[in-house]
């Protein structure tokens, strides 16, 4: 079997190069995190132009830093990490040398190594390498990207590789900068879904609640699920939960506005399919027909011990009886989603069930049970995962019901709010 040096050396340098950037833009194209993402930016490199690679961004504050590094040999690769980290810091290392040509978006090339070469190339092995600037499509240098051969192959850089490694440089450089922005935009919206959420939940006697969100996984983007639990006048506790259509800083800023609006109406209106009329007259002024939410509003009556829903094309929510010893899903009447509402004459109307001095009772968004694609064996796994005495008994069951159901990884934002009833 060839080795991944003499495949490198049977290979033209522009097909090397190629596969390099091929390489480069399936990684852009995955939804990874942006750290992530330049590690495996150099990892390709390394499977095809390079040794060793090592990437610079400048921080927040200027500085140069460096983000990602990779070896050949993937258990140097840590320490190529530590060496290239402390070369920036060292007062006599390339740091100078390394800024200003980055700042002046000029490429180096070194062909060849010898022993009049600085010290911390020869240390590292280097028998050739280049450093090229990431400029961003706006002119700005955002960074640097360093290709060196070691005598792990005895390859060397000339003057073509330095114009196709400028060239992928630019390009990495724009793709870096579009991820940038994305990983910057998901910060923010998820920043904003979770200010927009309850940071506390109330204190009743009688009532034990727990929450628990999770943003997507996958797709990397907030999706406007929400719950909310408030006090009413009476001694009752109201709740809201749902989850508004879309993804990012918009559906946050429609899921924050809903939730206030359905508290506020909660609190004016005892009755649950008014409440639904005006968020439904609400979501189809303020938004027409671009956005739409499903939702799930409720009563809880701690003295009577009754739990009234009325829902608006939203699941649940599901209750645990001590009594009959079996979780039930007894609000069967979804209806249709907020916006559509009045599509449908005649809405469905609020059910009320008896609670028990034991019951449980789990809110949800469809994030907990969609994860895997298959609904209904989601909704299996959340009733046994209800079932579970250790779950209802945990000190935090919202996220013990959360790591029963859903894997680690979902492509939806998910919401669980739990009401345990003392005794």
């Amino acid at each position: 079997m060839r080795s991944p040096e003499r495949r490198r050396r049977e290979t033209s340098l522009e097909r090397r190069y190629l596969n390099f950037l091929a390489e480069v833009g399936r990684i852009l194209g995955e939804p990874l995190p942006y750290e992530a993402t330049l590690q495996r930016v150099c990892d390709a490199a390394v499977n095809t132009v390079a040794d060793a690679a090592t990437m610079y961004l400048y921080d927040d504050d200027g500085d140069l830093q460096l983000v990602a590094a990779a070896h050949v040999l993937p258990e140097r690769s840590e320490g190529l990490r530590r060496q290239a980290a402390a070369m920036l810091r060292d007062p006599d290392g390339p740091r100078t040398l390394v800024e200003s040509l980055v700042k002046k978006g000029e490429g180096m090339l070194v062909s060849s190594v010898d022993e009049t070469s600085p010290h911390y190339l020869r240390e590292l092995d280097v028998t050739s390498f280049m450093l090229v600037p990431l400029v961003a499509p706006e002119s700005e240098v955002c960074g640097a990207f360093g290709l060196v051969y070691t005598t792990e192959s005895g390859l060397h850089y000339d003057d073509d590789a330095l114009i196709l490694a400028e060239d992928l440089a630019r390009r990495c450089a724009a793709a870096i900068a579009k991820v940038k922005v994305h990983e910057t935009a998901v910060n923010v919206s998820t920043r904003f879904q979770l200010e927009a959420l309850p940071k506390t939940l109330p204190q009743m006697p009688g009532l034990q609640l727990d929450s628990f969100y999770e943003p997507a996984s996958s797709e990397l983007l907030v999706g406007g699920d929400w719950f909310d639990a408030f006090v009413l006048s009476g001694g009752k506790l109201g709740i809201s939960i749902g989850d508004v259509s879309g993804h990012g800083v918009r559906a946050a800023a429609v899921m924050s506005n809903l939730r206030s609006a359905l508290r506020i109406a909660m609190l004016m209106e005892s009755d649950l399919t008014v409440v639904l009329a005006a968020a439904d007259l609400l979501m189809r002024q303020e938004l027409g027909s671009t956005t739409f939410a499903t939702a799930n509003i409720g009563v809880l009556d701690i003295e009577a011990r009754t739990l009234t829903c009325v829902a608006a094309g939203h699941p649940g929510p599901l209750c645990w009886s001590e009594t009959d010893r079996a979780v039930s899903d007894a609000f069967q009447d979804r209806g249709l989603p907020l916006g559509f509402r009045n599509l449908m004459p005649g809405h469905n109307d609020a059910q009320t069930v008896d609670l028990d001095d034991c019951s449980f009772i789990v809110f949800f968004t469809d994030g907990l049970l969609e994860a895997e694609r298959d609904y209904l064996a989601g909704e299996a796994r959340l009733m046994q995962a209800i079932a579970r005495r250790s779950i209802r008994q945990s000190a935090h069951p919202a996220e013990a019901i959360r790591t029963a159901v859903a894997p680690e990884r979902h492509p939806d934002d998910l919401a669980v709010l739990t009401v345990r009833m003392v005794p």
